[in-house]
């Protein structure tokens, strides 16, 4: 026994580095859904969410993925709410997703009409909570106007649209080929460089596309259609006037902007009432141009 123990260790032992180097040797996606973390499960369970009818079987559910009665949806299978009369219990349901960033102060009245509005037109939103991040610091002060407080922001917000990628494949009635994707202001910044191919559109509001290093330009693949809208009265971009995420559309056929002209930040909750319809009116006509 002592022999054959020490000729299945002389054998296991380099075997067990070999194995051990091969896996180190394999490609990593670096996305969340390979490597989870804590941090990216407090963003998860903090996850506001509005759910349309078609999945409920009633009225659109708002919540956080955490509140008992959104995670009972969140497992539903593919034949419906429970099979109630209205949910077309005898066929699949797959529902569009849209996916909002929120920007830099986190979610506030911007994010939030997006998530009260959309469900009412058949989409479930979902908006990741970036500061449910422990630790998690703003990068901007919105008194003084001032951004790029907290250098890598940029990476933690991609970091967490791959995450909740991964999420969204575990629930049974999303549709992956319908995944949209609205950045709002630092939401905005993460949206123009997310460079996958997940979402089948993507819409930019309250940014330029005109910041440093790795926030200028857009890294999003140019057959993907593209809406961007900003408030030429914004005055976070005061030192840029006259700019917007056109300046990038080389190539971009499918990509069109909107300029606000009664507008500050806001977009959604802008304070001109028109230029709140205008951009409300053509985001709903952006996403439905998929799904009519």
């Amino acid at each position: 026994m002592t022999l054959l123990f020490r000729v299945l260790r002389a054998w296991l032992l380099p075997a067990g580095v070999l194995l051990a180097a091969l896996h180190a040797a394999l490609p990593a996606t670096g996305t969340a859904a390979e490597k989870p973390s804590p941090a990216l499960d407090r963003v998860w369970a903090e996850t506001r969410i509005g759910l349309p009818a078609a999945i409920t079987g009633r009225l659109p559910v708002f919540g956080r993925v955490r509140d008992r009665a959104v995670a009972a949806y969140l497992e539903r299978g593919e034949k419906g709410a429970q099979g109630k009369k209205g949910v077309d219990a005898g066929t699949d349901v797959k529902l569009p997703v849209v996916v909002v960033l929120h920007g830099c102060t986190g979610i506030g009245a911007e994010a939030e009409s997006y998530r009260f509005t959309l469900p009412f037109q058949g989409f479930a939103v979902f908006i990741p909570d970036s500061f449910a991040r422990p630790g998690r610091r703003p990068n901007c002060n919105p008194y003084r106007r001032t951004t790029n407080l907290t250098p890598g922001v940029e990476k933690l917000r991609l970091e967490e649209v791959a995450d909740i990628l991964h999420r969204l494949a575990a629930i049974p009635w999303v549709d992956s080929r319908r995944l949209y994707l609205i950045g709002f202001s630092e939401g905005g910044v993460a949206a123009a460089q997310y460079a996958g191919r997940a979402f089948r559109r993507i819409v930019i509001t309250a940014w330029h596309c005109h910041g440093r290093d790795g926030a200028r330009g857009i890294a999003i693949p140019p057959d993907i259609p593209l809406l961007t809208i900003i408030g030429e009265n914004d005055p976070w971009y005061r030192s840029r006037p006259g700019r917007d995420c056109s300046a990038f559309f080389a190539g971009r056929r499918q990509a069109r902007a909107l300029r606000l002209p009664g507008s500050t930040h806001a977009v959604l909750t802008s304070v001109s009432g028109a230029d709140a319809e205008t951009a409300r009116r053509a985001i709903g006509e952006f996403l439905r141009e998929d799904n009519d």
